[in-house]
């Protein structure tokens, strides 16, 4: 996938506070410790930035359960939260013109962007397949 900085920006002001990982330096550092992304991809070589995500596959138990909650908190079971990110997803990847759980469908994505999870962005089913991020597992 060709990326170019303007791209590049938004994604990373959409996963903020998750950690970036820099092919030319071999580390993985939080981006909430540069002050301005835009500075900071108009001025390194952006083609080495990328997000160090866990993909949504790897959830873990506990966050599946959070999502649940989001829900119906009356059921927030392993099975339920992962089933409700499958579909989350699915709804992504083919939206539909009518979705009435739109709010809390963003609001789970944004809970789970912020937990360093690869939700994609815009028509981007994944960051990590589109080679914009990295596995983070694959980093430790």
């Amino acid at each position: 996938m060709n990326i170019d900085k303007e791209l590049l920006t938004r994604i990373l002001h959409t996963y903020w506070g998750c950690d970036f990982y820099d092919t030319d330096i071999e580390g993985s550092y939080p981006i909430e410790d540069i002050n301005d992304t835009d500075g900071f991809v108009n001025h390194s070589p952006y083609e080495d930035i990328k997000l160090a995500l866990t993909p949504l596959s790897d959830i873990t138990d506990e966050d599946a359960i959070e999502v649940a909650k989001m829900f119906d908190a009356s059921a927030p079971t392993i099975i339920f939260g992962r089933s409700v990110i499958s579909y989350i997803t699915d709804m992504v990847v083919k939206p539909s013109w009518f979705n009435p759980d739109y709010d809390v469908v963003r609001s789970a994505f944004d809970v789970l962007r912020g937990l360093g999870y690869d939700c994609g962005y815009a028509n981007i089913p994944s960051l990590i397949e589109a080679g914009i991020a990295v596995n983070i597992n694959t980093l430790k």
